[in-house]
């Protein structure tokens, strides 16, 4: 798909093989102080490093090393400092940043999510330098655009995507893991008619287990449920038939350091039919002291894009859960609503009032 694709468009990396990049750190020694240390017992490690032992010099030293002694308000900023590398990239920095956010809005909602980063030291079973983690963004479902004249939108434009959440998993864990880990408001539930039972009990991940990763040209599929089917099959029938290079298949058992995916490069998630996202290798690091080193913890989401709650069209305080059409006793054809005023204006002792249609409402929101 590299020759349809090309990586220089999106200022992708080189293949990494994972594990062969990351297993030349395998010799080097790593600190494996727990990193939930004290102030205290690191400025006596210190001490005891340079054998200090007179109290008055070791509150000399740590009054003369203070950070604090950094930032000095004081100080007047002179132009030869304005003029530093450092500084002038740091400006542009900034003013980058408010053109982005002027521009995109939605970034805005972006917000970091609490993980715990530093680890209780009895429930740290991983250790420094011996597993590497790797940071993944998942975007919104992804709509291929044609380049038309009737509408602004460009073919396959970046204004398609819209972020939706970033995951860091080891690279122990597996592709299966990861999926686990994506959230998506299409395995919440199936937008059916309910109306006669307004109480949604399918789930999605039950009657649609099937699913894939497609990375550097094979297809990773999910075969933990006897009933998944290959969502690839019909895809690489396509492209045999239009000469595209080999496709080739395997599970997503395989652990993410077996593979060799190029960073800053658009791979595809697919799942619930036709529900696609675009995930990206965004980062990739060895595992350190100050790192998360509880391994329940993977995958971990670490930041997602909080979209605004569509509210109920009744009470307009609580999230829409619920679309009700064609009611003969609405002044709409479609109206949201909550749980509450739902069940409180169509039903009567659980019998349906008037003649309407009544789906569950799913969004992101409801995941969060």
């Amino acid at each position: 798909m590299e020759k349809i694709y090309k990586p220089e468009k999106f200022n992708a990396s080189e293949k990494i093989n994972l594990k062969a990049f990351f297993g030349f750190f395998d010799k080097f020694d790593f600190d494996c102080t727990s990193n939930s240390i004290s102030e205290e017992e690191r400025n006596n490690a210190v001490f005891c490093k340079l054998g200090i032992d007179d109290t008055l010099e070791q509150h000399r030293l740590v009054t003369d090393c203070s950070i604090d002694l950094l930032d000095n308000v004081e100080e007047e900023e002179t132009d030869e400092a304005r003029h530093l590398d450092t500084v002038r990239v740091r400006e542009t920095y900034k003013e980058s940043l408010k053109e982005i956010y002027i521009k995109h809005r939605y970034h805005k909602d972006v917000c970091q999510i609490d993980t715990n980063k530093t680890s209780i030291s009895s429930e740290a079973d991983l250790h420094p330098g011996t597993d590497f983690a790797v940071s993944l963004r998942i975007y919104h479902p992804f709509r291929f655009n044609y380049q038309s004249s009737s509408r602004r939108t460009k073919a396959n434009s970046y204004m398609n995507l819209k972020f939706s959440h970033e995951i860091i998993v080891l690279g122990s864990n597996t592709l299966e893991q990861l999926r686990d880990a994506i959230l998506c408001s299409s395995d919440l539930g199936l937008c059916v008619e309910v109306t006669e039972k307004p109480t949604p009990v399918v789930d999605p991940k039950t009657v649609y287990p099937s699913g894939f990763f497609f990375i550097d040209n094979t297809f990773y599929n999910d075969f933990r449920n006897p009933s998944s089917i290959d969502y690839s099959e019909v895809i690489r029938t396509w492209a045999q038939d239009r000469d595209i290079a080999p496709l080739h298949v395997a599970t997503m058992s395989i652990q993410l350091k077996e593979l060799t995916p190029r960073f800053g490069y658009p791979y595809v998630y697919l799942h619930q039919g036709n529900c696609e996202h675009i995930c990206v290798f965004s980062d990739a690091w060895v595992l350190s002291p100050s790192s998360n080193l509880n391994s329940k913890m993977y995958p971990m989401c670490i930041g997602i894009h909080q979209a605004y709650s569509k509210l109920c069209h009744i009470c307009g305080t609580e999230g829409a859960r619920w679309i009700c059409l064609d009611s003969d006793r609405l002044p709409q054809d479609r109206m949201l609503f909550c749980n509450t005023c739902f069940k409180s204006y169509n039903y009567s002792d659980n019998n349906k009032i008037g003649d309407f249609k009544a789906y569950p409402y799913y969004n992101t929101t409801s995941i969060i």
